[in-house]
């Protein structure tokens, strides 16, 4: 028997079931499908996994910005100083009053953490933004191009980094005044900005500020 009679009854309709080339083209349009069914799979799954992933930093991100912007925007009496000297003996511990609050970064954890004093002028973590491998905050008269700022509130901007997004705010510190209150006086200057980060020497220094209280009206009143 040669191969043309060989293959000539394997192409021969039978009535047990396929041949061999309706068999070979079977697995073959299995073997393509199952492919395209895989490559949407995949593809489906990481969309998935990156919306989700999204979903994930723009959460962290507006809690982020709504933690800082409680605590920092009603700050008054607002200075750039060392860290060291609101501890238990440092040198500004003596003027530290209740809800007087400080911003730092700690280079080991990569965390930064907000700091209140408490009624004994203890400072108790009020909480922390892990994960962070740079932050840069600036502190700076409304308009600070004018060469008289007296009267002007200062504002505040900060830059966040972490491995899993970078995000940007910044506001109005409507209850400093320039000139008129004790804003910035351990720093300086009227401007000044703080870029923690590891090995940076400005992860001695904290951004401290007394928050004002203000009474949160109740949600059940009408």
């Amino acid at each position: 028997m040669n191969y043309k009679q060989l293959l000539r009854k394997y192409t021969k309709p039978s009535k047990k079931g396929f041949n061999l080339v309706e068999l070979v083209a079977t697995i073959a349009v299995i073997a393509i499908t199952s492919g395209a069914t895989l490559s949407v799979f995949l593809m489906v799954h990481q969309v998935t996994n990156d919306a989700s992933e999204i979903t994930v930093n723009q959460f962290n991100v507006t809690q982020m910005e709504r933690l800082i912007r409680n605590e920092v925007v009603v700050a008054s009496d607002i200075d750039i100083a060392l860290g060291a000297g609101f501890n238990t003996g440092g040198a500004y511990s003596a003027d530290v009053i209740e809800n007087d609050e400080y911003i730092m970064y700690d280079s080991v954890t990569k965390s930064v953490c907000f700091k209140r004093a408490d009624s004994s002028g203890n400072f108790k973590t009020v909480f922390v933004i892990d994960d962070v491998s740079e932050m840069q905050i600036s502190v700076a008269p409304l308009n600070d191009v004018v060469a008289d700022k007296d009267g002007q509130p200062y504002k505040f901007f900060y830059n966040v980094v972490t491995a899993h997004y970078e995000y940007s705010g910044g506001f109005v510190l409507n209850n400093t005044k320039i000139g008129s209150d004790e804003s910035m006086q351990y720093a300086a200057v009227k401007t000044k900005t703080l870029n923690w980060k590891s090995g940076s020497m400005d992860n001695d220094y904290v951004f401290a500020f007394h928050r004002e209280v203000t009474d949160v009206p109740d949600s059940s009143t009408p």
